[in-house]
């Protein structure tokens, strides 16, 4: 590719990476990953599993705590899409009683993936009422999709096994979610 055709590329790329997509998810992710093949090569090859990963800079949001039958965990919530498209990444320690919790705008099937995260994590999928509808493992790094197989507008995700120690499965309620709904003026639709 020519340098005049990258100049042209990359802020198509980015407009791209700015907007919505149509069915109001977002599409940074995809755009990110294509403006870091045009600008930098080398990010290439870190996205297709070589020694070197991406560096970059966590988020650390503000917490609520929640309660899963006898275990509390404080948890981060992503709600604004830049959140929620960043999550975890870049984070090397998560104490087994953290997480973060996502809110999604709509009830619908979501989708999640580990680029740029280096630790192990679990991921349970939420209803609208604090049902736990699934849980599903996290591989480090790992960019293929995981998806929540049912709607949900709500995700929440910790350290790899923190399920598991507390027993908890599908079917057990996340209590406290209440007071996030209520101070984000969030309703899972």
């Amino acid at each position: 590719m020519t340098s005049s055709s990258t100049r042209v590329l990359v802020p198509l790329l980015c407009a791209f990476a700015a907007a919505p997509s149509c069915d109001g998810g977002d599409r940074t992710t995809v755009a990110e990953s294509a403006v870091d093949r045009v600008e930098r090569p080398e990010a290439a090859s870190r996205q297709r599993g070589g020694e070197e990963r991406s560096q970059g800079t966590p988020q650390y949001l503000a917490p609520v705590m929640l309660r899963i039958g006898a275990a509390d965990l404080r948890a981060e919530v992503a709600h604004t899409p830049a959140e929620r498209h960043k999550g975890l990444m870049f984070r090397e320690d998560l104490r087994d009683d953290e997480g973060m919790l996502f809110l999604f705008p709509d009830e619908k099937l979501q989708t999640f993936w580990m680029k740029n995260t280096p630790l192990p994590l679990s991921i349970a999928f939420i209803a609208g009422d604090g049902t736990i509808i699934a849980i599903r493992s996290l591989e480090p790094f790992d960019e293929s999709h995981v998806e929540s197989k049912d709607p949900t507008a709500i995700a929440l995700e910790v350290r790899r096994g923190f399920f598991e120690r507390h027993g908890i499965g599908v079917g057990d309620q996340v209590q406290g979610l209440e007071a996030v709904f209520t101070e984000r003026a969030f309703t899972p639709r």
